[in-house]
């Protein structure tokens, strides 16, 4: 009799696009999960990236990970494994932690396959606390350079920033703001039309736009994270 493989969904987050390029980006961290998932003989079934900081604790790409693990539960009554390439890239929340355990999310990190529940709050609560001491050292720091800038008549930030060029610097911010909207309504029609296609998931509806040949606004192929941003505009358009 074959063996039926587990299946598993993969789940990616980088804080900024800067990371992204500069640290442990979503390529990377791809690789270590679909190396993972070989080695433990996972079938990857479907994959997940979002480019939001850990802190917060709205998500769509992870409640969009999370919600396809339950339908998959309820319909083979077999619990699906949600990989992540390390912990800290889940969450360094120990509240939500411990409130994916209690629902019995079951998850591994790539980097720490045989933590149990105990071991994973450990290490939760550590880099929660972390985060917190740098927060609490860099608002010090940035207490003590604005008085010592102040005694030598000078203040803090970027220079191009000062009240001089405040209205340049707005006009400037004024002006992306305005561009992105334009791309976004230029678009508005070919998403309306993968909408009425039946491709409503973020992933479904980059992948349309992709085989359509549209790029993002920086000539780059849609992902499921600029698939949100573009929502997000159009939305801002229709309040507006």
């Amino acid at each position: 009799m074959t063996r039926t493989r587990d299946r598993a969904i993969a789940y990616y987050r980088v804080s900024t696009e800067a990371q992204g390029l500069e640290g442990y980006g979503m390529e990377a961290q791809r690789e270590d999960v679909r190396t993972y998932c070989e080695k433990n003989d996972y079938d990857l079934v479907d994959e997940y990236e979002e480019v939001e900081s850990g802190k917060k604790d709205r998500r769509p790409q992870l409640d969009e990970a999370l919600n396809a693990l339950a339908t998959m539960r309820d319909t083979t009554g077999k619990t699906p494994v949600l990989v992540i390439a390390k912990i800290d890239r889940l969450t360094r929340d120990l509240h939500f932690l411990t409130t994916l355990q209690r629902e019995q999310v079951r998850f591994e990190a790539c980097d720490m396959k045989d933590a149990n529940n105990f071991t994973l709050q450990i290490m939760v609560s550590v880099a929660e606390q972390e985060r917190k001491l740098i927060s609490e050292r860099t608002k010090k720091g940035l207490e003590r350079a604005k008085i010592r800038l102040a005694k030598e008549g000078r203040t803090l930030g970027n220079p191009n920033l000062q009240p001089g060029n405040a209205r340049t610097a707005a006009i400037a911010t004024e002006a992306r703001t305005q561009k992105s909207k334009e791309f976004a309504q230029r678009l508005k029609p070919i998403y309306d039309q993968c909408i009425s296609e039946g491709r409503t998931s973020l992933k479904d509806i980059a992948a349309c736009l992709n085989e359509k040949n549209r790029t993002t606004a920086r000539g780059k192929p849609w992902t499921t994270s600029t698939v949100s941003n573009l929502e997000k505009q159009l939305e801002v358009a229709k309040r507006s």
